[in-house]
């Protein structure tokens, strides 16, 4: 392992680990394929500031340090995450390395295997976590956030030109991918499917494969036709909504749940979950295993479920929009398994940022939502399912409410979640995954004066058994010097002085004129990212576009989106795989106003040539700016 962490209580916390995930991961794959590690060594190197999770090659895997090397008292999502980085980048030595996708429109499939196995490998390692749940709460969210934009992409593309190839990576490759290859491995069986993986690497080992070359194996081992199959998941983009009717006679109620494809293009895409029939009146429930595909999956209750609830994908296995229930989650809630209320936070967030169903019944306002969430966070344990509270939560608070609403819901908001970390964990972890919330959505003035005083270390606050990181002390004054912009030049010297590793501090220095009250200082950095040398330190670079876009200073950079656009394909050409995509997503990502989204149409009218990749990027990026824009129309005045 190389490093050059100056921290050494951070290396010695953490190394012996790291080398036992390395080992776990070699092992379970070698179990699993059937195939010993195909190469003579196995290095890795970690690095400050590195753009990716990590990268790997033959041999040897490049990781961002932060990655692996975590803070005192990580949140259980650092564990599972860098435990899962860890298993993907071995994974390649497999599924990427060992056998070779013959060209790059088919890179996503030594993703697909990286994430999936990752996703597997991972269990072991974690036996009291529900993997389950932390398959759903890693891969959906990020999977819906691309295939309900207008930019959604197949997770096959084609390639004209490898100079391109960056382009094809994001959530579709990384999280819907292995969505459909659950469902694959439901379809076929976990023990034909791993047959057919080990034909697959045996057959091709050290030479290159295609998509259809695996489905080819694998359709010799079932009745279904599988290119079938795979042509709506694999070579279309989308996902379906499923509509819910229901008709009631003198027998009792029938109820169908359908699939609509709201492309118009008539399409299905074939897949198995559960759903649950709840029966308030008699406190009674029906579990039932739906295979969803052309026709609709129907069933027959007697007279006494006519007042039912539905919960729609108990399991966590179905993709698309499903039929949602506040009423049944908020009364059925301690009565839930953890995997069907993450199930049901998902697909109630989906529901909520569809704008058609504002004012719809039985559908939540944004400000009813955070209430709901309120009352989620102090009931819940189960550290995943705050974590996903939270991140929902942020995003509503910042992007879906007006600026009186979030005014009005801040004190309140504030309170709840001080008195989540303060009085209702003891973990040390939890009280710092509600920290950091607590520290993003603060406003209120009192509250962010008892931030400073935790900042500033003036033992005037005390949280107990919260500790926090270099890292931490980095995040905090960088919020502060945006919320008490009279404070900033103070907060910045301050932080810059008490920055002990090297890397940290250089990072610090770059980002610093973005923290700055003085708009000309943020012009002026924004016009130097112009100038290729200047973006060189990509992750700074984001870091920055955060700062200047932050959602409270979204008048002042509203400016720098045309600008922004306008650099897109040198961005392209001059950058990592990923810069474009992370570029677009700092830019525009916390704009939430018509006039943002007009810029960005704007734009792409003056440019109907544009590259059709990167103009799938701006639509995927701006897709959110576009749904709070329309939402906000409607519900800024209620």
């Amino acid at each position: 392992m190389l490093h050059r962490e100056t921290d050494k209580e951070k290396v010695e916390r953490n190394k012996d680990l790291v080398f036992n995930l390395h080992s776990a991961s070699i092992k379970w794959l070698e179990q699993y394929t059937g195939i010993k590690y195909p190469f003579k060594k196995l290095d890795f190197a970690l690095i400050p500031s590195f753009q990716y999770g990590g990268m790997e090659h033959v041999g040897a895997i490049q990781y961002q340090a932060n990655s692996l090397l975590l803070d005192e008292d990580p949140s259980q999502n650092q564990l599972l995450g860098r435990a899962s980085l860890i298993g993907h980048e071995v994974a390649h030595m497999w599924f990427g390395n060992l056998v070779t996708m013959d060209w790059f429109n088919d890179v996503w499939t030594k993703e697909v295997f990286a994430n999936f196995m990752a996703a597997k490998m991972v269990n072991p390692s974690f036996p009291e976590i529900n993997h389950d749940l932390n398959f759903l709460v890693r891969h959906y969210p990020s999977a819906y956030g691309v295939d309900r934009t207008e930019g959604a992409n197949p997770i096959r593309q084609n390639l004209p030109n490898l100079n391109e190839a960056g382009q094809m990576y994001g959530a579709i490759i990384y999280n819907k991918a292995p969505i459909m290859m659950r469902q694959l491995e439901s379809l076929l069986g976990e023990e034909t499917f791993q047959e057919g993986i080990q034909e697959y690497l045996s057959t091709f080992g050290m030479k290159n494969a295609t998509w259809p070359d695996l489905i080819n194996i694998l359709d010799q081992k079932t009745q279904v036709d599988l290119k079938k199959w795979s042509e709506v998941w694999v070579n279309t983009s989308g996902r379906p909504v499923f509509k819910l009717e229901t008709q009631e006679s003198e027998q009792g109620i029938a109820a169908s749940l359908s699939q609509v494809d709201m492309s118009g293009e008539g399409r299905s895409w074939p897949q198995s979950f559960k759903m649950e029939v709840f029966n308030p009146a008699q406190n009674g429930k029906k579990e039932l295993e739906v295979v969803s595909a052309d026709e609709p999956y129907e069933v027959n209750l007697d007279k006494s479920w006519n007042s039912f609830e539905l919960l729609a994908n108990s399991n966590g296995m179905g993709y698309g929009l499903f039929p949602v229930s506040y009423e049944l989650l908020t009364s059925q809630w301690d009565e839930l398994s953890e995997l069907e209320k993450g199930a049901q936070l998902i697909n109630m967030y989906e529901s909520l940022l569809e704008p058609t169903n504002v004012g719809k019944e039985g559908q939540a306002s944004p400000t009813r939502y955070i209430e709901l969430l309120k009352w989620v966070l102090v009931r819940e344990k189960n550290q995943l399912l705050i974590g996903q509270a939270l991140g929902q939560l942020r995003n509503v608070y910042w992007s879906l409410l007006s600026d009186d609403q979030r005014n009005n819901v801040a004190p309140d908001l504030e309170r709840t979640l001080f008195h989540c970390m303060d009085d209702l964990h003891d973990d040390p972890s939890i009280k710092k995954t509600f920290f950091n919330t607590f520290s993003s959505i603060t406003i209120t003035d009192n509250n962010l004066t008892r931030l400073y005083s935790i900042w500033s270390d003036d033992k005037t606050v005390s949280i107990d058994k919260l500790n926090l990181s270099e890292n931490d002390y980095i995040g905090l004054a960088s919020n502060l010097s945006i919320k008490m912009p009279e404070k900033a030049t103070e907060i910045v010297a301050a932080q810059m002085e008490r920055i002990k590793n090297p890397d940290s501090k250089r990072r610090f220095e770059f980002i610093a004129p973005t923290l700055s009250n003085d708009l000309a200082t943020r012009d002026a950095f924004f016009e130097s990212l112009k100038e290729e040398k200047n973006r060189e330190t990509e992750s700074w670079v984001l870091g920055g576009l955060g700062n200047l876009h932050h959602p409270l200073r979204r008048e002042e950079s509203i400016k720098y989106i045309l600008p922004s656009l306008e650099l897109l394909q040198e961005i392209q050409q001059t950058g990592d795989i990923f810069f474009p995509t992370r570029w677009l997503g700092q830019t525009l990502g916390d704009h939430n106003s018509q006039q943002a989204v007009e810029i960005v149409d704007g734009f792409l009218k003056d440019h109907p040539n544009y590259n059709a990749q990167l103009k799938m990027k701006i639509q995927q990026s701006v897709d959110m700016a576009k749904r709070a824009s329309e939402i906000l129309e409607k519900t800024a005045k209620k």
